[in-house]
């Protein structure tokens, strides 16, 4: 599901010549944060993204053990309630 969603959001960004690459970026940060915090709270968000800065971090470092799969591993949405 989440590989299908990656394709889909990655055919929409190609196919947007008129946006810079950092455009793009921002909108999509913007849109995560935004339907993220209606579902989590703001919080457990910033706490995700905290997790993808650090994965992203380490994936450039070249660390073979870091990877995006496990980044929700520890998010039980079931939990949580927004603020």
């Amino acid at each position: 599901m989440l590989d299908n969603f990656y394709a889909e959001v990655q055919k929409v960004s190609r196919a947007t010549g008129g946006l810079s690459e950092t455009d793009k970026a921002i909108v999509l940060v913007r849109v995560a944060i935004e339907e993220s915090s209606r579902e989590v709270g703001v919080s457990p968000t910033m706490h995700l993204l905290s997790k993808l800065m650090t994965a992203t971090l380490g994936i450039m470092a070249e660390d073979e053990d870091v990877t995006f799969e496990d980044t929700l591993d520890d998010l039980n949405v079931d939990d949580l309630t927004p603020n």
